[in-house]
Formats: C-alpha cells, structure tokens, sequence
C-alpha cells in the first residue's frame, strides 16, 4: 500500500498547479522551463550520491527495478497524458489513481483508509487562501507598484526574484507555501500569461527548490535524517554539492537568457 500512497501523493502534488494557475500560464510551459531542475538533480545526484552506495547482494534480479517501476508508472502515465497527448489533468490523474487501486487489489477500505489520510480538505483550504491573497494583492495595487517601489531602492531583480521565495522555504520547508505567498508579488517582476518572463520564473522557482531543500523543517529531511541517524552536519555537507551544483547551472542558464520564452510558442 506504500506505493499507493507514494503515487497517489505525487499525483497531487502535479494536480496542483499552483504556479501555473497563479502565473495564468500552461503547465506546460513551467514544467519544460524547469527541466534542467530534473537533469541537474538526476546527473548530481548519481554523480556524488549513488555512485558511493555498496550494491546489495544476494536479492532476487531486477527486484529494484521492478519497485521503482511500480512506483513511477502511475506519475508517467499522469505527465505523458497530459503533455504528449493533451489528456485533462483531472482526468487522466483519475485514471491512474484508479489503475493503482486495481492493479493492487485495493479494497474499499484501504481506499478510504488513503482519502482520510491524504488530508484534501486542508490542502483545498490552502490552495483557496493562495488564490485569494493573489486576487487581493492584485485588486489592492500592491503587485503593479512593487517594480517601481524596488527601482526607488535600487534592489537588484535578480536578487528578489531568488531570496524572497527561498527564504519562505527555508522558514516553512514546504514548496506549495513559498510559491503561494510570494508569487502573487512576485508576478510583477515576472509576468503572466503569453508576456511571463520564463527565466525569471525559473529563476524564482530556484530559490523556492532550493530553499525547501536546505530547510531544517523540511520533513522529508527530517525524517530521513532521525531514520538513518545521521549527523547534521554530513547531510548538508552532501546538499551542498547538489544544491551548489544546481544553483550555478541554474544560474549560468539565466545569464544565457534561458529559455528565451520559447515554450511559450509550443
């Protein structure tokens, strides 16, 4: 059932869009401008991460393979649906929820058991408060004199676009509540819809990851950290390199005017 729960907390997490629906812009879009996110992540991590782990010996062949197949297959059906063949979200995100379910004889009960636990009526609460202290900002006229405000401070771009999401992330350890209490400001510096500047975007969403991943509340962190019993001090010696190395690609990719608003046109 853990894999079920695995997929099913994923899929949320794709469903929910936040950004998208702050920024009036295709998933999409978003999604493509952060795939160097995923590469940068997949290649460090292999790099300096699991190349350093022992393999395991004497387990049954492709047992790995098989579990992290079981795992994925949920969130690919749900990312090729909708991106390659233009599937709704809420669809296709139905089906795969569905398929799990089947696929692992779930009963009723475990289904029930999965719906209480997932908590959606706290995460529906928070998405409305996010969407209403955008619309609030927006009506106020906060959002449309905050560029001329920064130009009155001299405040460099770059450096607001980047520190204020990391650190509500590094405060809250959670990504939906960087995104969602500092886009709705940030959106003047970024933009919306088909005028969004999509480096600028990334660049904002670099610092949310970031911060997240460095946040001493994360719970991911937390957890895993008190499960191994590992040192402070060894686990953000390992996140450095990763988040160091994310952060100049990252960095470098904006400099180069990444992605030049090409997904926009797709």
């Amino acid at each position: 059932m853990s894999g079920i729960a695995t997929a099913t907390a994923a899929l949320v997490k794709l469903v929910e869009g936040t950004d998208a629906t702050i920024l009036d812009t295709r998933i999409y879009a978003l999604s493509m401008t952060n795939l160097p996110y995923v590469m940068a992540a997949i290649t460090l991590g292999y790099l300096f991460l699991l190349r350093g782990i022992p393999k395991k010996r004497g387990g049954e062949n492709g047992s790995d393979v098989k579990m992290l197949a079981d795992a994925v297959w949920p969130i690919l059906l749900v990312i090729v649906g909708y991106i390659v063949f233009d599937i709704s979200l809420i669809l296709i995100t139905g089906v795969s929820i569905l398929l799990v379910a089947a696929t692992h004889a779930t009963t009723f009960k475990t289904v029930k058991v999965s719906l209480k636990n997932s908590k959606p009526a706290p995460l529906a609460l928070l998405i409305y408060g996010i969407m209403a202290f955008k619309n609030m900002l927006e009506a106020s006229g906060a959002v449309d004199a905050l560029p001329a405000l920064l130009s009155d401070y001299n405040i460099p771009k770059v450096l607001i676009l980047f520190t204020i999401p990391f650190i509500v992330s590094l405060l809250t350890g959670l990504t939906v509540a960087s995104v969602g209490a500092t886009f709705p400001v940030l959106k003047a510096l970024i933009g919306s819809g088909q005028s969004i500047e999509l480096s600028g975007f990334m660049l904002a969403y670099l610092g949310a990851y970031v911060g997240v991943l460095c946040s001493p509340v994360h719970l991911c962190l937390v957890l895993t950290r008190e499960y191994y019993n590992a040192g402070w001090g060894k686990v953000y010696g390992k996140l450095a390199v990763l988040v160091g190395g994310i952060t100049i690609l990252l960095a470098l990719l904006y400099a180069a005017g990444y992605p030049w608003n090409y997904f926009l046109t797709r």
